[in-house]
Order: C-alpha cells, then structure tokens, then sequence
C-alpha cells in the first residue's frame, strides 16, 4: 500500500520492492491530491490559507494518466478510481495485471 507516492522522489524504488512480491495478491492503494486540488493548493499557500510547509511535502503531483503510465511499467493497472474531498483528492486502487 503507497499513500505517499507524491511524497516520494523516487517511487520506481518503492514500485520495484512491491511488484517483486510475486507470491501474494498485491494492491496498491494511492491518495494523491488531483490537478485541480493542486491548484486549490497553490492558491491556498499563497493567500495564506494553508501552510507554505505542508505544500513544500509534495515532490510531485500526478494525474490519472500519469499514474496509470507509472504502475503499468510494474505490471499493475487501476482496478478503482474515486475523486473525493471535492474534487481535491483522488484515490486509486491498483492490481497485479
């Protein structure tokens, strides 16, 4: 399980430890903020709506198609996409292909 993913300046490594896990059922399940929730973020920073520091935690943001593009490369594809939090979030749930 990653939630961290966009925290991660690396995520092949953490992918490549996961997908060796060939004897179990794997599933990755992925929160990560969506295109328009970084906007949301980026205006809240500057307004001084959120913390300058919580926006610096994120190494990088991804979308749908970004994602799918990285776990495809380590046999995985999306089984469950949500958006939730308004749009601000998206939750993704990956399996073994």
């Amino acid at each position: 399980m990653i939630v961290v993913m966009d925290h991660l300046c690396n995520p092949d490594y953490n992918l490549t430890q996961i997908s060796a896990i060939q004897k179990l059922e794997v599933k990755l399940v992925m929160t990560t903020p969506t295109p328009f929730g970084v906007q949301i973020h980026t205006v809240g920073v500057r307004i001084g709506l959120f913390y300058k520091e919580f926006a610096d935690q994120y190494v990088r943001f991804y979308n749908m198609e970004q994602i799918s593009q990285l776990i495809n490369e380590y046999s995985f594809v999306i089984s469950d996409f949500e958006v939730f939090l308004f749009h601000d979030n998206q939750l993704v749930v990956c399996k073994k292909s």
